[in-house]
């Protein structure tokens, strides 16, 4: 865990998803989390295993039929108790998001000056001028010269990387405390990626905000990341400094996804054999169980809480100290 004071700090969460009172699926087990102050921590994982839906619980942005509990505290303040409307506050301000697509991210039939002066007039009650400067320094500050031009632009009038800057500059428009990147750089090429990685680094380092990064790349969380999370089927089944987990994963389905990063090892690309379940409902025993090389009869009846292997750095595998 972090030794700074956490900024987020995740217990024990739960989310269920119910049709008519019954619930079908369980896709967060009792994930835990925390951030620190200026920190940032990646959390990845297949793609079904339960990242985005963590975000969303976090923001207060899950679909009715969903359903968390546990507790979700942040910057001292336990948020899944809290009503809609000072939920709805923090989103945008205290903690905002930067989505994976930004073509789908902004409304189409407005300028996008307007909809960053929607921002401003809702969570500082700024118009006019004030609020031109705001976002004209915002986006300065993620690289784009011609911000007149910018705010008179509708989205489909920029490229898939201007409009990743013109997101990322709304999301920072009432410095938040943490920001939130769900898989940010997907939509781009390889090079537009980079720079808006290496971008959101500078600007964290400058503005002194936390990052919760969600992502599936292991290389990205390499080079930007002070600790990770690994989830699997809806559970942290490893955590602590990324240079640690990267070098000496513990549990045996990070060390798939480390043996399959180009160049960690040494020769052929390792794959993990098998699928994420496709439900989380009635699982017994660890869930990652029928995939790995390492499982015993244990492993399909207990499944392990995280428990330390360093004072940092922790593994939920009932064999994780000895592989």
């Amino acid at each position: 865990m972090t030794t700074a004071p956490a900024l987020l700090q995740v217990r024990d969460l739960q989310i269920e998803f119910t049709d008519r009172g019954r619930v079908t699926n369980r896709p967060v087990r009792g994930v835990q989390l925390e951030i620190g102050s200026r920190e940032v921590l990646g959390v990845v994982g297949e793609t079904g295993c339960g990242k985005s839906i963590t975000a969303n619980a976090i923001l207060g942005t899950l679909p009715e039929q969903a359903r968390a509990t546990g507790r979700i505290e942040f910057a001292g303040v336990e948020q899944l108790s809290l009503p809609e409307r000072e939920r709805a506050v923090n989103r945008g301000d205290a903690i905002s998001i930067v989505f994976q697509n930004p073509g789908t991210a902004f409304n189409p039939v407005f300028r996008l000056g307007n909809q960053m002066r929607m921002v401003l007039r809702r969570h500082r009650g700024l118009r006019g001028r004030a609020a031109t400067a705001i976002i004209a320094e915002r986006l300065s500050d993620v690289g784009l010269t011609d911000t007149q031009r910018v705010m008179n632009a509708y989205p489909h009038e920029l490229s898939g990387g201007m409009l990743q800057r013109v997101m990322i500059a709304m999301a920072l428009l009432c410095e938040p405390r943490l920001l939130i990147l769900d898989e940010p750089t997907t939509a781009l090429d390889v090079t537009v990626a980079r720079q808006i990685l290496l971008l959101i680094l500078r600007l964290q380092h400058a503005l002194g905000f936390s990052v919760l990064l969600i992502t599936h790349d292991l290389g990205v969380v390499k080079a930007t990341c002070d600790r990770v999370a690994v989830l699997y089927a809806g559970r942290v089944v490893e955590t602590g400094p990324a240079d640690a987990v990267l070098k000496t994963p513990k549990h045996p389905y990070t060390q798939g996804l480390v043996g399959a990063l180009p160049g960690q090892s040494g020769g052929r690309l390792r794959s993990i054999e098998g699928q994420v379940p496709a439900n989380f409902l009635g699982i017994q025993g660890c869930a990652f169980a029928d995939r790995c090389y390492a499982a015993i009869d244990t492993c399909r009846q207990v499944d392990p809480d995280l428990r330390p292997v360093s004072t940092t750095h922790e593994v939920a595998c009932i064999r994780g100290g000895e592989l």
